[in-house]
């Protein structure tokens, strides 16, 4: 025990330490307490007569004579530790210089945890267990807890399904980014020497055209016709000119294998007069042959170039080429057959049909317009409405529905279109071999005017190729006959054409250049230069591309050759005999096959296949390419422009935003890049792919384009990308 010693004559602040050393001592003896309650609980019971012991020793000190206290350092000394003081019964601390004072051994009473914190007891409670009153609180709380609780959880899943969530986003269809290669088989590969491209030559370079970034293959010709034409004598046959008819299957096979597609061109309303439809037609007078009467157009007579007589009757056929008759498919045995072809070729793995002759599928009486609208006339229909209101085969009434102008009225052919694509869809589903893929249904339609594309597409077909783009051409009318008239011509044809297309969003938009009926691209703009840039322009457009096979290596007209259409020349492999095409070429060869084939450009860093590669596989990996916002500059000089692609949702640019700067000029242009979203970015921007002819940027290089504007030289195009977010 500590103890403590003060006298008299100190002064007040010895009692003030003496009273700071008894709450110490008070404090430690509090925190040993709290230490050994536990221990001196268990040892408590067993020791009492040992505390009562050292209680009576403790007694006895306190009647002990006290020491003097002369000196308060030598007492403390003395005392060893420190030791609280007696208090009065006021409270206050005796100070006492002939007393010594000392606390009391004795441990307080201490209380058990369990009776400190205890409450009611289980009998105090008992009585309010079935009082009525707290009964029914008790329910009304326990109810109330789980209505909150179930409305909080409803809340929450409304909040879940109601709330505007973004976008859902769309995965477009394979035709929808595709790029389409149009191969003209007979010049592409020959396979056994004897001179012509066959489908097992195709099937050879299917790796050539997987490595160029191809996607979709489209062999023409196909199917069994005359002289390749239209006029087809088989629709369930490959053409023996091209190999036996089992090579369409595996050749069919072996593009899937390579993660490709495979369409074909189906004449869908001609076939040759030597068709065995058509035998029979012309022989229905035969018992045997009677169902097949109506299958063609017969008429006494009629305009020549629509119509040749045969056996006392004439039928209809294709302008000016007697060897293709027009099927009649307001027939119903037509529409069936012709259904059988399509199911047919969709359960051998085709993937999608090119339509050809769309307008030969409903036509007036006298063959040369497609069929009107019931309720309207031409001048040149036979049959008219009867009454007051019709003279002279023209109809007086204002309220009369008219055609349009040259009876180009294209509902009746709609409504044909309307029931093959729901043939098409309804068996594809139905396939276990197509398994419900998308069948793609396409066509071209020369001349077809905006409101046609729109109606052919609403009444089935997934796209309409552009034929505006076919028409660029060098000095020519459409493009207004001047030196810069390719650029201003591009230009101008793009700004209408996707202007349309904005503003019908159903209307997928689909382009080519080229294809085996029109001049090669190269030779149309006399540069092979301004090719390769319009090659890249078509790749950075939204929408579905077809290519003509050559146009990515910048291939030219054959010169002065008339053995086969100058656009038909032999692929050009490599720098080998015949440019590799064939051991013994029958199809004519361009002589600048050594400096332009597919393998010196696939094996430099810098070509325009390269280019075409590099952009083809990127369009299906970047979904801003595809189906994203498309701007397009201003003519800048009359001769250069911008390309800008990038995704936006809600009004927001998200991902990277791709810019394709050309110049078709013979200088310098310093393009500026003001419309490009979120310009800010432009001060770290990527080169993505450049023509083979520039030289100041190059692929992955970082360039800074924060001053918004970019300067290119003499038939430059560059594409480059920048983050937004």
């Amino acid at each position: 025990m500590h103890r403590r010693f003060c006298s008299t004559s100190l002064t007040w602040k010895c009692v003030e330490e003496n009273n700071q050393a008894t709450e110490e001592s008070r404090a430690l003896e509090e925190e040993k307490d709290n230490d050994d309650d536990d221990e001196y609980s268990r040892l408590l019971a067993g020791k009492e007569d040992e505390e009562d012991e050292e209680k009576g020793a403790a007694s006895g000190e306190k009647g002990e004579a006290q020491e003097p206290s002369g000196d308060a350092s030598g007492a403390k000394e003395a005392g060893g530790s420190e030791e609280p003081k007696k208090k009065s019964k006021s409270g206050e601390e005796e100070v006492n210089d002939d007393v010594k004072l000392e606390p009391s051994d004795e441990k307080p009473e201490k209380k058990k945890p369990d009776e400190e914190a205890a409450g009611l007891t289980e009998e105090e409670l008992e009585p309010y267990r079935d009082d009525p009153f707290w009964k029914t609180l008790r329910w009304v709380l326990f109810i109330i807890f789980w209505v909150l609780w179930l409305a909080l959880f409803i809340g929450a899943i409304l909040l879940v399904v109601m709330s505007p969530g973004c976008p859902a986003q769309v995965k477009p269809n394979w035709w929808q980014t595709a790029m389409a290669y149009n191969v003209w088989v007979p010049s592409f590969q020959d396979s056994d020497g004897d001179g012509y491209g066959d489908m097992k030559g195709l099937m050879d370079r299917l790796e050539n055209l997987r490595k160029s970034g191809v996607q979709t293959v489209w062999p023409n010709p196909f199917l069994i016709t005359d002289n390749f034409s239209n006029a087809v004598r088989s629709f369930d046959q490959m053409d023996p000119a091209l190999g036996v008819n089992q090579l369409a299957d595996e050749a069919i096979e072996m593009v899937h294998e390579k993660g490709m597609k495979f369409v074909i061109s189906l004449p869908i309303a001609l076939t040759s007069i030597e068709h065995e439809w058509f035998l029979k037609s012309a022989s229905a007078s035969e018992p045997e042959n009677g169902n097949f009467s109506e299958f063609y157009h017969w008429k006494s007579s009629g305009d020549p170039e629509y119509f040749t007589s045969l056996r006392g009757l004439s039928y209809m056929h294709e302008k000016n080429n007697s060897q293709a008759a027009v099927l009649n498919w307001q027939n119903s045995d037509v529409r069936s057959h012709m259904f059988r072809v399509l199911s047919s070729w969709i359960e051998r793995g085709v993937d999608g049909f090119h339509l050809v002759g769309l307008e030969y599928l409903a036509r007036s009486g006298d063959g040369a317009e497609p069929e009107v609208t019931k309720g309207c006339c031409t001048q040149n229909s036979t049959e008219l409405p009867s009454g007051p209101k019709f003279m002279s085969g023209r109809a007086v009434s204002e309220t009369a529905s008219q055609p349009e102008p040259h009876g180009r009225n294209w509902s009746a052919i709609a409504d044909i279109i309307s029931d093959i694509r729901n043939h098409v869809d309804t068996f594809s589903n139905e396939s276990t071999k197509a398994s419900g893929k998308k069948i793609a249904l396409f066509a071209s339609r020369e001349e077809a005017k905006e409101k046609d594309k729109k109606q052919l597409v609403t009444s089935g077909l997934d796209s309409v190729i552009n034929y505006e783009l076919g028409r660029v051409q060098k000095n020519s009318d459409i493009c207004h006959r001047n030196e810069e008239s390719v650029a201003l011509c591009v230009h101008e044809i793009l700004s209408d054409v996707i202007l349309f297309h904005v503003n019908n969003e159903d209307v997928w938009p689909q382009w080519e250049f080229g294809n085996p009926w029109l001049n090669r691209l190269a030779s149309r703009v006399h540069s092979r230069a301004h090719s390769q840039l319009l090659i890249m322009i078509q790749l950075m457009l939204p929408g579905t591309n077809s290519f003509y096979y050559g146009d990515e290596l910048g291939m030219m007209n054959l010169p002065n050759d008339s053995v086969v259409p100058p656009q038909r020349g032999a692929m050009q492999w490599d720098d080998t005999a015949s440019a590799g095409f064939s051991t013994n070429s029958k199809v004519p060869v361009n002589p600048d096959y050594t400096n332009i084939n597919w393998k010196k450009q696939y094996g430099e860093d810098q070509s325009m296949l390269k280019m075409f590669s590099k952009l083809s596989k990127l369009r299906t990996r970047v979904e801003a390419l595809g189906v994203g916002k498309t701007l397009i500059s201003k003519l800048v000089e009359g001769g250069a422009f911008t390309i800008i692609r990038f995704h936006q949702r809600e009004n927001v640019t998200e991902g990277n935003v791709y810019v394709t700067a050309i110049n078709f000029k013979k200088h310098n242009v310093k393009l500026p890049l003001t419309d490009a979203p979120v310009g800010e970015k432009l001060k770290k921007c990527q080169i993505v792919t450049t023509t083979s002819n520039v030289q100041v940027y190059y692929p992955r290089q970082t360039i800074d384009l924060s001053s918004k504007s970019i300067e290119l030289r003499q038939d430059e195009g560059i594409v480059f990308t920048y983050k937004v977010s």
